[in-house]
């Protein structure tokens, strides 16, 4: 029964060890970077590795730059960076420069930084801009080609060639026929003087008269051959298109200046529309503009910026703008909606220009980070033009050439907003230079 009991205990105390063993070797492993810190700090306790630096001396760590320690009393062991262990080296301390105008700071950050953050840069060149500016309008006919036909005599509408509105008609086409007695004068008076043979100035201006009266000059000729004197005069139309608005109706008695028809010429139209008020600096005539219609979708009607109006709408806060477009089978049509894009040089010439994702925009200013050496970017502040797709036209504070940080530049004025000791690694300044 003893020796039974005893084999027992020894077999619990064998597993005891083996997991007291295991915990050990666990705590060792998981605490090695600490327990390797302190055997490094016990072995070194001695008087080579007591600090003696003379003034103007500070201590940094190599791999941890913005970590940065003042000496310590003489005789003192030298610290260890708090991030990797590594004791801290000397270097001499350098004044803190004051920044150049519109710098608002620096900072440098190794490489090893520069690939784990993603900084890339850029170099900046002119650029030739320009911006799309859209506009919303509608198709309305083009005023230069609306014609409206009135009366130049009095008398009666006899007869009505063309009696429907918004019927085609072509340049020369017959549209009334009007009885009027003072035409009937006016011919008899051009015969008579032909007839009698008297200067060829009264028969001059009898001709003149007729055509005043809006007869035209194939029909007077008809009149000088014809036999009798007609009553009657054609109204014709003096170009193709539309009749938009017709005015009588046959028997109506009309007087001169009495409006008998309105034509429009469908051919080329208009398209009005608003723009934005910050949109105005871009816009000139004659840029070249292309439109679309919900009707005719994918197909696009190229045209020119005819109009840019003087005043602003006050209510709206945009501008009025109109063009004028081509109408190659009459498929725009007065009445429809459009959407016009114009792309909107910014200048004539290429200018300087930097991408968008390298501006910083704080509210009140505008700052890029330029690479100044490999891994030292200053905080430059700047005077940008308006947005021109991706980039920015530079107005002042940058040079062509200079390298700028476009993928994290948000990141490097993190560093120097939240890390102001970061700035201290540029010429070796103890303290940061962002001056936010």
């Amino acid at each position: 029964m003893y020796r039974k009991l005893k084999l027992v205990l020894k077999a619990i105390e064998v597993r005891l060890r083996f997991i007291v063993i295991l915990v050990a070797t666990g705590l060792v492993v998981g605490n090695w970077d600490s327990i390797a810190n302190h055997w490094d700090k016990w072995t070194r306790h001695h008087e080579g590795d007591a600090v003696e630096l003379g003034a103007g001396m500070e201590l940094y760590c190599p791999m941890h730059p913005h970590i940065v320690r003042p000496v310590p009393e003489k005789g003192a062991e030298t610290p260890l960076c708090p991030i990797c262990g590594m004791p801290l080296a000397a270097r001499k301390k350098a004044t803190a420069l004051p920044l150049p105008p519109g710098v608002t700071g620096r900072v440098q950050l190794s490489p090893e930084r520069v690939r784990l953050a993603g900084i890339t840069t850029e170099e900046i060149v002119p650029r030739k801009l320009s911006v799309t500016i859209e506009a919303a309008g509608n198709v309305v006919y083009d005023e230069s080609r609306l014609s409206r036909i009135v009366a130049r005599t009095s008398g009666y509408l006899e007869k009505l060639y063309v009696s429907e509105t918004f019927r085609t008609v072509r340049e020369g086409e017959p549209l009334a026929l009007v009885y009027s007695p003072e035409l009937y004068t006016a011919v008899r008076e051009l015969r008579l003087a032909l007839k009698s043979g008297s200067s060829g100035e009264l028969a001059a201006g009898a001709r003149e008269k007729l055509l005043l009266l809006g007869v035209g000059e194939p029909e007077v000729d008809e009149i000088v051959k014809a036999d009798a004197a007609t009553p009657r005069l054609v109204i014709r139309s003096p170009r193709g298109g539309h009749v938009i608005h017709r005015a009588v109706v046959e028997g109506a008695h009309v007087n001169a200046g009495d409006t008998l028809f309105e034509v429009a010429d469908l051919s080329r139209v208009w398209i009005e529309g608003d723009v934005y008020e910050k949109d105005i600096p871009f816009l000139r005539e004659g840029l070249d503009v292309e439109a679309s219609v919900e009707a005719f979708p994918g197909k696009v009607f190229s045209g020119t910026l005819s109009l840019v109006h003087p005043h602003l709408q006050v209510e709206t806060r945009t501008d009025q703008v109109r063009f004028a477009l081509a109408n190659p089978g009459h498929l725009l049509r007065p009445g429809m909606f459009a959407t016009v894009r114009i792309a909107a040089p910014v200048a004539e010439d290429e200018v300087l220009a930097v991408p968008e994702s390298a501006v910083i925009d704080t509210g009140t200013r505008k700052v890029v980070y330029v690479e100044r050496e490999p891994g030292i970017f200053e905080g430059r502040l700047v005077t940008l033009g308006p947005r021109a797709g991706g980039h920015y036209p530079v107005l002042s504070g940058l040079e062509k050439g200079e390298r700028v940080a476009t993928a994290g530049a948000f990141l490097v004025d993190a560093e120097t907003r939240l890390n102001p000791a970061a700035g201290s690694t540029f010429v070796g300044a103890q303290h940061g230079g962002h001056g936010k």
